[in-house]
């Protein structure tokens, strides 16, 4: 979906794609971050890791925060690809102690300014 322009007729048919990633972003946290995860396996085009990581990961973050922050924590440690995600991240509607955490598990080193 996110290959598209949006003016892309061919996009139409992936629009339950988008709901998808709406219900496991927004009220299905578990899946969601899994969603992330799988995405991010796939060694996607930074394109695509640039919306990964200001989509459905900030929303996660924002709107899931306590919850998902040590699953974060957990896989950003281990994994160096999703620390470099996270650099792509806004801290948007999260709380200063889960930007906080967010920022000190970040590698901005492909990010520019980072």
């Amino acid at each position: 979906m996110w290959a598209y322009a949006h003016d892309d007729p061919a996009r139409e048919k992936f629009t339950w794609v988008d709901d998808f990633e709406y219900e496991a972003t927004y009220e299905n946290p578990e899946v969601g971050f899994e969603l992330v995860l799988n995405i991010l396996r796939r060694k996607p085009t930074i394109e695509i890791i640039e919306v990964l990581a200001a989509g459905p990961l900030e929303q996660l973050l924002s709107n899931h925060g306590e919850l998902v922050i040590e699953w974060v924590e957990k896989e950003a440690k281990s994994n160096k690809e999703f620390a470099g995600l996270l650099g792509g991240v806004w801290q948007n509607a999260m709380s200063e102690d889960i930007w906080n955490r967010v920022q000190s598990l970040w590698d901005r080193r492909e990010w520019a300014g980072g």
